[in-house]
């Protein structure tokens, strides 16, 4: 069921208007439908809620984590050189040895682009106008 927009007060009348004095422009209210208008004030309310929450519950959350979590981690970050850089040669990692064959995807891009410039250019030349006729 559709809402009917509010009945426009005189003051609010369409030949009343002045758009050089925003005192004689219509409220919000007067512009939208009652089921929308209430819809704004509930959201109104929600963001000023979800504010509060953040700063009193997500803030201290996050400092309460931030105390416990980084003294940790910058003890480890201190002695991180003493950890050894094992490498292990994985027989998969150096599977291309040939270096003058180039990219498979190298090949495809370049296949793309000259596609694109073909379509492009047979759908500007269908586009554009007929020579004159001698």
């Amino acid at each position: 069921m559709a809402s009917t927009p509010a009945q426009p007060t005189s003051s609010s009348s369409l030949w009343n208007i002045n758009p050089a004095k925003p005192e004689t422009w219509p409220t919000v209210k007067e512009t939208m439908l009652p089921d929308a208008f209430h819809e704004v004030e509930h959201a109104k309310s929600s963001t000023k809620t979800w504010f509060w929450v953040n700063i009193f519950f997500t803030a201290p959350a996050l400092g309460a984590v931030s105390w416990y979590v980084l003294p940790d981690e910058f003890n480890h970050i201190a002695h991180v050189h003493e950890h050894v850089k094992d490498y292990v040669a994985w027989p998969h990692l150096g599977k291309r040895k040939d270096v003058s064959r180039p990219f498979a995807w190298l090949s495809l891009l370049f296949g793309c682009f000259f596609f694109l410039v073909l379509f492009f250019a047979h759908t500007l030349a269908f586009l554009a106008p007929p020579p004159p006729f001698p």
